[in-house]
């Protein structure tokens, strides 16, 4: 049972990356590490324009998972000067 689940979440996220990879902010980051020497302000900025959308699936995954919607009021992201939270063990 346990493989078909994992099965099943494998073939999700196959699906999910082919639809990241379709996405026009993938399209313009992939774009610009190939011109790198053109223009690296264009790269950092498509970079940016990528992390922001992988930032709101992973708040969307969050939620479909946890029920909760991570504001980012409560954590700035660097676990390095936290003094503790529920997502640290």
């Amino acid at each position: 049972m346990l493989e078909k689940e994992v099965n099943r979440v494998f073939v999700k996220t196959y699906e999910l990356g082919a639809a990241i990879s379709a996405t026009p902010a993938y399209i313009k980051m992939r774009d610009a590490e190939e011109a790198e020497q053109q223009d690296p302000d264009v790269l950092q900025a498509a970079r940016i324009d990528f992390q922001t959308l992988m930032k709101q699936v992973n708040q969307i995954l969050e939620f479909a998972i946890s029920g909760r919607i991570d504001t980012g009021d409560e954590c700035g992201g660097s676990c390095d000067s936290c003094a503790g939270c529920a997502g640290r063990v």
